[in-house]
């Protein structure tokens, strides 16, 4: 008995790269519909949040009425942002020769700044609340009081006949 062994044949080199060539297009193309399906996904999504967007903003805002600490947080804010700070420096910038000083008060419910000086002659007076009011638009140091000392009835020893002023300001 004799017994032919048949060679097996093979597909040739031909068939086998479009095997490979077949299967690597369905896989880069399977690839490129999930990325696509991805991309939709992302649109449609974008889509409905600017639909929100939109649908939130052309809903008109209910007003909430003011809390009850509303008024505190105000005076506490105002008296945080420092507004008397100018009125101060202006105080410590200006020096006259014959005006002295005696209390400076600062209102900070009323926005007032009051400040009581002696002063030696109507001229040192004149310059101090000139010298006050440079730069500021409008005159903003007024002469709310004014009132003669002499030589004895001042009530600070030492101090001179002059004129007890008080100048307010609002700020």
């Amino acid at each position: 008995m004799n017994i032919e062994f048949i060679d097996p044949v093979l597909p040739s080199r031909r068939a086998w790269m479009c095997v490979v060539g077949l299967g690597a297009l369905a896989a880069v193309l399977f690839a490129a519909g999930r990325i696509m399906e991805a991309r939709a996904g992302i649109l449609q999504d974008e889509a409905r949040r600017r639909a929100a967007a939109q649908a939130l903003a052309a809903a008109t805002p209910v007003p909430l009425p003011p809390p009850p600490y509303a008024e505190d947080l105000r005076l506490a804010l105002d008296r945080a942002s420092l507004p008397e700070a100018p009125v101060l420096r202006e105080l410590e910038t200006v020096a006259v020769v014959g005006i002295q000083l005696t209390s400076i008060d600062i209102d900070m419910a009323d926005h007032m700044a009051t400040v009581e000086l002696q002063a030696d002659s109507d001229a040192a007076l004149g310059d101090y609340q000139d010298q006050l009011n440079a730069g500021l638009p409008s005159a903003a140091w007024h002469i709310d009081r004014l009132a003669a000392t002499q030589q004895g009835t001042s009530p600070e020893p030492g101090m001179q006949a002059g004129q007890r002023v008080t100048l307010k300001r609002r700020f």
